[in-house]
């Protein structure tokens, strides 16, 4: 709860004292959330909290009035045209990437079509050679504590987020040639091999250490694929 309150209201408003914050200061997070492309249900969610907040300081005389009354909040967002990679496009990204450390990863995603929290979140007790398939148990969400970034394994959003996806394409592969690679790596760290607990057992793990992937990619692996991206997709 104190993420959704930071990434909305806490980070735009949260520096201002209680008897500084007016309606129109209200208005313009929900606003400059839209732009973001926050879903109305997140928005009228974050609205209600400070809603509460703000009545409660109110109630106890800290502020006259309650600003977050009379607050317009969209029904809808405006629709957003999603750009999809052609298989072209996937192919030659894949290439791109073909030595690079998060090679399997990539081409896991590109396979499967799992979010980049889920991937995040596998663990290889989800992976069932035998039956050629994986299960979707958890999210690996990135939310911010205190001011500090922080990663942690989550429920999957709706109950339709559980779900098995069989083996596609060179997904078995990717597995193994992951699974040799973590085994080495283990190898290689020793006694310095660590993880977080309750993540020792992810499958994408960085190249140093256990417990963090794909939200801890290198700012040179990030600019590498945005630029490999940004270089298929552009106009011929």
């Amino acid at each position: 709860m104190r993420s959704k309150f930071y990434n909305s209201f806490g980070k735009r408003l949260g520096d201002m004292r209680l008897v500084d914050i007016t309606n129109i200061d209200v208005q313009n997070v929900i606003t400059q959330m839209n732009k973001e492309g926050k879903a109305a249900s997140t928005m009228r969610e974050a609205l209600g909290r400070m809603r509460e907040c703000m009545e409660s300081a109110k109630n106890n005389r800290l502020i006259p009035i309650n600003p977050c009354f009379e607050i317009n909040v969209p029904w809808e967002n405006r629709q957003v045209k999603r750009r999809f990679l052609s298989p072209e496009e996937q192919n030659t990204f894949l290439k791109t990437v073909e030595h690079n450390w998060y090679k399997e990863m990539f081409y896991i995603m590109f396979l499967t079509g799992m979010r980049i929290g889920e991937v995040g979140g596998l663990m290889w007790s989800d992976i069932d050679f035998d039956n050629k398939c994986i299960h979707i148990n958890r999210s690996l969400s990135c939310q911010y504590e205190y001011g500090k970034k922080m990663l942690r394994l989550t429920e999957p959003k709706t109950h339709n987020s559980y779900r098995k996806i069989p083996f596609f394409g060179e997904a078995e592969e990717m597995y193994l040639s992951q699974q040799r690679k973590v085994k080495e790596l283990k190898k290689a760290l020793g006694s310095r091999w660590r993880g977080e607990e309750g993540c020792e057992d992810l499958v994408f793990v960085t190249e140093s250490r256990l417990f963090l992937k794909i939200c801890i990619l290198t700012q040179s692996d990030i600019h590498s694929a945005a630029d490999v991206l940004r270089q298929i997709c552009s106009p011929k």
